[in-house]
């Protein structure tokens, strides 16, 4: 390490080899020594799924220390403003552009594409400050020019917006849009607000918008990703396989010019690669390249793949305590750690081992993709998911999809003449179209409704949380509100009586429910426990509470009353699973009732391979059994022998 970190340090063009590192070793290796490194560094890995898991380790190890991905990927074709490969490739320039250093994770596909160079994305990037005069018809006009689309709204990157003086941006490189507000040809303030809200953030002195990297003039300055980076500041390549990339990349780019449409569009080959490479520092790990300066040799092993085989672990566990390892668990979720916790006192009854679990394995609450054994320092990295056998998913959140989430603006947009809306104050109205009008001097937009008569109301876009889409019985033809009239907030008060009469209702049902005397389910078992453990995903939050709340109404002496609601494929079975299981493992049997044929036939199979490998017996009914068949199972169910 020591050795890495002198060679990171020194400003010779060297080639440092890295061997024998298993697992997440190199990511460990890496965020050790980048700790308090400058400059850019560049990982590039072999594909993007790799290159993903490799910034998941990066960023979870660095935390504090922003990690960057640059996306693999063509997104010329794509009419989406949201484009996430335009806007992760945008984000990472400007950050490594800047000259303070970035850490940058990426696959060698995505070097293939060319980009802009530092200084044309400097000159075309439009800087706003504080008493600035700029004309808004000038601002406008270059907006359009650097593909920004004009809308109502700005709600997505790559979007403006104009309103009396006011000037909304979102510009291609930022989390939040810009809110430039103008007197005249003066710029009186710059602030940042939320999309979603419309709400202001905070107030700026100054901004700078960055455009589309696919305007004509800053497409005719293209060079590879690896010159922007070095023109940029010292450039450091990490490379594993170093010896497959350059082949990668030319395979890459044979097959974005074949299918380009732009005909003698330029991409990387190989030779700009190892030319451009050549002259970085570089370090590599994995098949090395045919000349390495130095090679630094460790000693670590992978994690095994236990498949769930928990006494397997344990075994391997004491063994590592008597040869002086420290053991770790990294894990996302605490979880888990409380479910091996469990299992561990069970199986400690069987076996002959003597330490303590919380003594000997200590959690680490990150997430890394693989473990590793590093046999020099004694010390073993284990993760849960390679414990219990769990698919490991790796996350790349895309923080622009947020805007996405501004259902009142995108509802807006949606919105067409004539579709009915419901104000919070005056009721029902029908939706008339956006209109500019004149408030305190400044024009602005705002959406107009129609009630009976023919009454208009103009709502400001400051105020569209108070109004929302009509939603009613299907085909149903609402009755317009007349503005005015009491008639709106007599049906409110009418409705609010009734919801009273209906909760009065519901409290004595539940509380004569919870008067019946129910059967109380034992606590988890340590087979419940190894169930919920195998599940291959991790569980999302409300599968967690979901989970708990059902087994505390199963455990509970009264009737159990739950809906678990939620789209498909979000988990819903997986819960009757656990829940069906926690009833078996008390001697009960279990009915489960499906809607349809084929999703009794569907359950079946879900059920039969989640419990496979535990005591219990499933079976189905449904049209497609023979009369024996049913007469069969039914004798089965009367003499105990089918669970569910």
């Amino acid at each position: 390490m020591k050795a890495l970190a002198r060679a990171l340090r020194s400003r010779e063009t060297s080639t440092i080899g890295l061997e024998k590192l298993c697992g997440s070793a190199p990511a460990f290796i890496a965020a050790s020594v980048l700790t308090d490194a400058g400059g850019n560094h560049l990982f590039v890995l072999n594909s993007t799924e790799e290159a993903i898991y490799f910034y998941n380790d990066l960023e979870n190890l660095l935390q504090g220390k922003g990690v960057l991905y640059y996306p693999a990927g063509s997104e010329r074709h794509s009419k989406d403003s949201l484009n996430p490969i335009l806007l992760g490739k945008t984000e990472v320039l400007r950050a490594a552009g800047s000259g303070k250093g970035a850490i940058i994770v990426t696959a060698a596909q995505a070097l293939c594409e060319l980009v802009p160079a530092r200084k044309a994305i400097d000159d075309s990037t439009l800087t706003f400050s504080t008493g600035d005069s700029l004309s808004m018809e000038f601002v406008a006009e270059l907006l359009a020019q650097y593909r920004f689309a004009r809308t109502d709204f700005v709600n997505e990157p790559g979007q403006y917006s104009r309103r009396g003086g006011i000037l909304d941006i979102f510009s291609f490189s930022n989390d939040n849009p810009y809110r430039i507000e103008f007197s005249g040809d003066k710029v009186e303030s710059i602030r940042t607000f939320d999309a979603i809200t419309q709400l202001s953030i905070a107030t700026l002195d100054s901004v700078s918008v960055t455009p589309s990297i696919h305007i004509e003039t800053l497409e005719r300055s293209a060079q590879s990703f690896l010159a922007y980076l070095a023109s940029a500041a010292e450039t450091t390549l990490w490379i594993k396989d170093a010896a497959l990339a350059p082949g990668a990349i030319a395979g890459e780019s044979d097959r974005l010019r074949a299918e380009s449409e732009t005909p003698g569009r330029n991409f990387l080959d190989a030779r700009t690669f190892e030319e451009e490479s050549s002259k970085m520092k570089r370090i590599v790990w994995g098949l090395p390249p045919a000349q390495v300066t130095q090679s630094l040799v460790f000693n670590t092993v992978p994690q095994k793949s236990f498949g769930k085989n928990f006494q397997l672990f344990f075994d391997e566990l004491n063994q590592s305590i008597k040869n002086g390892y420290r053991n770790f668990i990294f894990t996302d979720t605490r979880q888990q750690v409380k479910r091996l916790q469990d299992i561990f006192a069970e199986v400690k009854l069987k076996s002959e081992h003597h330490f303590e679990l919380e003594e000997a394995l200590l959690p680490v609450s990150l997430s890394v993709h693989e473990g590793f054994t590093d046999r020099d320092i004694k010390i073993s990295v284990y993760t849960d998911h390679g414990i219990f056998g769990r698919y490991h998913r790796y996350k790349l959140q895309d923080k622009f999809y947020k805007s996405k989430e501004a259902l009142t603006i995108r509802e807006l947009r949606d919105l067409k003449p004539g579709d009915y809306v419901t104000h919070v104050d005056h009721g029902i109205g029908r939706f008339a179209g956006l209109e500019k009008i004149e408030v305190n001097g400044n024009r602005q937009e705002a959406m107009r409704i129609m009630y009976k008569d023919n009454d208009l109301l103009y709502v400001s876009i400051h105020s569209l949380h108070r109004v929302m889409r009509y939603t009613g019985k299907e085909s149903h033809v609402p009755k317009l509100d007349k503005l005015g009239s009491a008639s709106w907030k007599t049906m409110k008060q009418k409705t609010r009586g009734r919801l009273k009469l209906m909760a009065f209702d519901l409290v004595k049902l539940y509380a004569r429910r919870k008067a019946l005397p129910g059967f109380a389910f034992s606590p988890d078992t340590f087979m419940q426990t190894e169930l919920e453990a195998s599940f291959i995903y991790e569980d999302t939050a409300d599968q967690v509470k979901a989970t708990a709340d059902v087994k505390k109404d199963m455990e509970s002496p009264h009737p159990m009353d739950r809906l678990i609601c939620g789209d498909v494929g979000f988990g819903k079975t997986e819960i009757a699973i656990r829940a069906a299981f926690k009833a078996v493992a008390d001697n009960k049997q279990v009915a489960v009732l499906a809607p349809t044929t084929i999703l009794a036939l569907q359950h079946y199979h879900t059920f039969s391979d989640r419990l496979k490998g535990f005591p219990c017996t499933i079976d189905y009914l449904n049209r497609f059994r023979t009369a024996s068949q049913k007469k069969e199972i039914m004798k089965k169910l009367a003499e105990r022998k089918i669970d569910i």
